[in-house]
């Protein structure tokens, strides 16, 4: 791997994006180029940074995690999507995989089990 992975976080808790930034930070592989608070606004971020990752909230305003990942996806097929939430509610993992997110991570996870976890989907 020649240059990071580039990453969009949103989440609409800021000590939420802070965190995930934080763990991400611990690996070079990884570099936030930009934060949201909401659907619209991960579509746009999309569009001006195109990340190769987006780590997305599923319960965040102006539109949902997963209506977001679908417009996403629908524009930017490429982008790799994973849902973050503390939600392990299964018909919520199901949904997010049909709309298009690549994986669903709890945000309970230890720091080094995300960084596995996302290079396997990178």
């Amino acid at each position: 791997m020649d240059q990071p992975f580039r990453v969009l976080i949103v989440d609409d808790h800021h000590l939420a994006r802070e965190g995930i930034h934080s763990i991400l930070s611990m690996d070079s592989s990884f570099d936030i180029v930009a934060e949201g608070r909401s659907g619209a606004e991960a579509i746009k971020l999309t569009e001006e940074w195109m990340p190769d990752l987006i780590l997305m909230d599923i319960n965040i305003p102006q539109m949902d995690g997963l209506e977001a990942t679908k417009q996403i996806k629908e524009k930017f097929p490429y982008v790799k999507i994973v849902m973050v939430t503390v939600s392990d509610d299964i018909t919520h993992l199901f949904e997010a995989l049909k709309k298009g997110a690549q994986g669903y991570l709890l945000k309970n996870l230890s720091p080094n089990s995300w960084h596995e976890y996302l290079k396997l989907l990178l």
